[in-house]
């Protein structure tokens, strides 16, 4: 069988380097179709090998500034998405490892559990404080992202793109990981949240 190719991928990967969103849009449905049963292989599921794919193209628009001239464009396109799955698989390793701890943990102790509760709950209200914070499409996109809604969903919903839903995302877990760290909160906390952002 063929390897199907992108016609004038020197081309578009070039006036993709210069900001062209013609051209992004053209390797965008190029490559993600190609992709995308990739990821879903690697991942075995198709919500994590969608955001992945997204994070990919994101990125990739982030720094068109690296591709002009590049020798293996899609090569590239692959390096950053299987950094991305193993990011995942490292992210899904912590967590589970977090929740082990905290439903083995020994109860002998009620005052320690009691300190437990109490830690939780300074924390989740240093969190809301920060989202107060937040400029009020940031916290509007952060709180329909905390409902359970997709980058898809929250986009539809405000009329914005997918790529503005994850630019703000970002920034919002920025500002309050970071407020987080300023009340003092424990380095255990901050990955916490940062797995369920």
């Amino acid at each position: 069988m063929p390897i199907e190719l992108l016609h004038n991928e020197r081309e578009l990967f070039s006036r993709l380097s210069l900001g062209d969103e013609k051209a992004f849009t053209s390797i965008f449905l190029f490559y993600s179709r190609k992709m995308y049963p990739w990821l879903l292989k690697k991942t075995r599921d198709e919500a994590m090998a969608e955001e992945i794919m997204q994070d990919t193209f994101l990125k990739v628009w982030v720094n068109r500034d690296r591709l002009s001239g590049m020798d293996n464009p899609e090569g590239y396109l692959y390096r950053i998405a299987a950094n991305l799955v193993l990011d995942h698989f490292r992210a899904l390793a912590l967590e589970h490892k977090i929740m082990y701890r905290f439903q083995h943990r020994k109860t002998a102790a009620a005052d320690t559990d009691a300190q437990g509760a109490i830690d939780f709950r300074e924390t989740q209200q240093l969190i809301n404080q920060a989202v107060e914070q937040l400029p009020d499409q940031r916290k509007r996109i952060y709180t329909l992202r905390q409902e359970g809604l997709s980058y898809h969903e929250i986009a539809a919903r405000l009329g914005i793109s997918s790529n503005t839903v994850k630019n703000q995302l970002i920034a919002a877990g920025k500002f309050i990981r970071g407020y987080l760290s300023e009340n003092g909160i424990t380095t255990l906390a901050l990955i916490s949240f940062y797995t369920t952002l």
